[in-house]
């Protein structure tokens, strides 16, 4: 079950004239089977973080590692692949490609016959309430959604344990962000997966096991309480 640590990380953006310290000495252990929520201001450096657990960018300093193997010592590439699934807030679905497409896409590219990603695709649709009237759909003939349960699919499809999810609900209305979440929570609490959440929407809160807060790069641990909305506005 993936455990995802990070220990004394920092990175910072440096142009010309300045430079901004977005992580700051950030020290973590994110374990398999909970539901991790990571709030804060814009410019908090949430969104900076995940992009770096995602191996999208490289830290300053300091490390991260994956069920005790760092990051540096990773093909890259196959860590994205994998390791990790992104799932974002406008779902990133090849607009041309029907629903079940999208879904095999990258496990085709990945090296899975074409026939046994069909037969994955087609599983993990159904799991998500897609039934076979959804497969040859197009994207934008769906509902937000809808898009996102597409997505998620995607994510499942390949051998990644790790979810890492910018704004999952961002696009949705509360109906269908209550759904989305609540497919998150079941991945963690009854599949095992790690999900980390980076959101603006305290709501989105409420769902998750352990709540962060971003302040300048750092974040202190915030259990979750009834209070949730006091202590984000606080």
């Amino acid at each position: 079950m993936p455990i995802l640590l990070i220990e004394d990380l920092n990175y910072s953006y440096i142009s010309k004239s300045q430079r901004t310290d977005a992580i700051r000495d950030a020290n973590y252990v994110f374990e398999s089977g909970q539901v991790y929520v990571i709030m804060g201001k814009s410019g908090s450096g949430k969104t900076t973080l995940l992009s770096l657990l995602a191996g999208l960018d490289k830290p300053l300093s300091g490390q991260i590692s994956l069920d005790g193997e760092g990051l540096e010592s990773m093909d890259i590439s196959r860590y994205r692949r994998d390791k990790v699934a992104m799932i974002y807030q406008q779902f990133n679905l090849l607009p041309l490609l029907s629903v079940q497409e999208n879904v095999m896409y990258p496990m085709v590219l990945s090296g899975v016959s074409k026939p046994e990603a069909q037969q994955r695709s087609v599983e993990r649709l159904r799991e998500l309430g897609l039934g076979e009237q959804f497969d040859r759909r197009l994207p934008h003939t769906l509902s937000g959604g809808e898009q996102q349960r597409v997505a998620i699919a995607r994510a499942l499809c390949m051998p990644a344990r790790v979810i890492l999810a910018d704004e999952p609900t961002g696009s949705l209305d509360s109906e269908n962000s209550k759904i989305i979440m609540g497919i998150l929570k079941d991945l963690a609490h009854e599949k095992g997966y790690l999900v980390i959440i980076v959101t603006h929407d305290p709501a989105v809160a409420e769902h998750g096991d352990t709540c962060l807060r971003m302040d300048a790069g750092r974040f202190p641990v915030l259990t979750k309480t009834n209070h949730w909305n006091n202590q984000i506005n606080s």
